[in-house]
């Protein structure tokens, strides 16, 4: 580093001078002088902060505009609106996870109409992101009968969410439901929840659903559901798909039963066996039945890739050739040895059985023969029930007996539960 020669100030005596270089004490002139002298410098100093002061605002500023300025060179400018467009796509939320709110304005999509005229005029012009509308009255919430005719009016095809309550004064839900079944030629999608007042506006749904391919439906309760006779409001839906009916629904539903790929369903024996002896096309199906007394002709969806069963009778029941997953939902399995049952299921269709999901709690003594007798299994899920596993030696018993496991082809294994905090997950944490 090179020393800087100190400044020596011009215009001083010899002796004050000389006092800068030594340690000799000032006399009374010389201390009047070196004051006089301090207060000068002083305020050259005040006179140069404030001339920094004035430099950095005016560089400050400057950087402002500067950056600006760069801005206008910014690629991001020359984004063409189509891949804004697939941007905006990603800022709403994930279709299974469904919060409504009223106050959704501060939400994707309504949220990027805010930001600039060139995002409001992408997003109002991009139909896909008006596509979903969620409205849910279950919390009391009021919702915009204008907003949701504006959303509307954006969107092409529509996915609906609609969950009425009856706790509520009917007349402004069944306003909004009935916009919504006026535009049911465009729905493509639906979740609806059923109370009494909607009734009348629910049947003039019928044959005017063109592209419905999937449809979930749930009635309030059972006054509802004792008013129904039938539902044939889906009855001529060329692209359903996938169904789903909740809260054990007991009357006829006629739908397009040999178009259906997946179903749902909480209905009386006799349904399931209808839909499963005519879906030649299905894929995947939910049971949730009680089979324990049924004596009709085996079942046999020659096209069923993945069963969820609620109760293993209905297992004996099936033969199915394409079967490569199932899920078992009896809770009895957890405590009773299933194996053979799906053992029998699997010789007797000869399916290519990879996935086995069984709830509830198994134990150690238990797995090991079920995945002896299901050497074809490459892939086993455990759905922990709440308070299935409470202490980590319980845990560390299953988890050795899944590690030496019989089954030869079993290359992943996996713990979950049907309840965000249901279970310790920690203890399934393999070192």
């Amino acid at each position: 580093m090179h020393s800087i020669a100190p400044l020596k100030p011009s215009g001083l005596r010899s002796s004050h001078l000389t006092l800068l270089d030594s340690n000799i004490a000032p006399s009374d002139s010389d201390t009047i002088l070196v004051r006089s002298t301090n207060s000068r410098i002083d305020a050259r100093l005040v006179a140069i902060d404030n001339e920094i002061s004035l430099l950095e605002t005016e560089k400050a500023s400057l950087s402002v505009l500067r950056a600006e300025n760069q801005a206008i060179l910014s690629p991001i400018r020359i984004i063409p609106p189509e891949v804004w467009a697939d941007i905006f796509l990603w800022t709403l939320p994930p279709s299974y996870e469904v919060s409504p709110s009223p106050r959704g304005f501060s939400q994707s999509p309504w949220v990027l109409t805010r930001v600039s005229s060139l995002w409001r005029q992408i997003a109002v012009s991009t139909p896909s992101l008006w596509t979903r509308i969620v409205i849910s009255y279950s919390r009391g919430d009021a919702w915009s009968l204008e907003a949701v005719k504006t959303q509307i009016q954006r969107a092409r095809g529509l996915r609906i969410w609609f969950i009425p309550s009856r706790t509520l004064d009917p007349a402004p839900q069944l306003e909004m439901f009935q916009l919504l079944v006026e535009q049911s030629p465009r729905w493509e999608e639906a979740v609806l929840g059923l109370t009494r007042p909607m009734l009348p506006a629910f049947t003039a749904i019928r044959d005017r659903v063109p592209l419905l391919h999937r449809l979930w439906l749930q009635w309030d309760d059972d006054h509802t559901k004792a008013d129904m006779n039938s539902v044939d409001a889906f009855r001529n839906a060329p692209l359903l798909r996938q169904l789903c009916v909740v809260e054990g629904f007991t009357t006829s539903i006629q739908f397009p039963i040999q178009q259906l790929t997946h179903y749902d369903l909480d209905v009386p024996t006799w349904m399931h066996v209808r839909i499963l002896s005519a879906a030649t096309n299905l894929v995947q199906a939910r049971i949730m039945g009680d089979f324990t007394e049924y004596t009709g002709v085996p079942l046999v969806p020659p096209s069923l890739r993945r069963a969820y069963v609620a109760s293993i009778e209905i297992i004996g029941l099936l033969t199915t050739p394409g079967l490569e997953e199932l899920r078992d939902s009896d809770a009895r399995s957890a405590r009773s040895k299933s194996g053979p049952f799906i053992a029998a299921l699997v010789e007797r269709s000869s399916c290519p059985l990879r996935r086995f999901v069984v709830h509830g709690a198994p134990q150690d003594t238990l797995i090991a023969p079920i995945l002896h007798d299901l050497p074809s299994i490459v892939d086993l899920a455990v759905v922990v029930s709440i308070g299935g596993y409470s202490t980590q030696l319980q845990a560390n018993a299953l988890i050795s007996a899944l590690t030496l496991s019989p089954a030869p082809n079993l290359d992943s294994i996996s713990f979950g539960t049907d309840f965000f905090d249901g279970i310790d997950h920690c203890l399934f944490v393999i070192c």
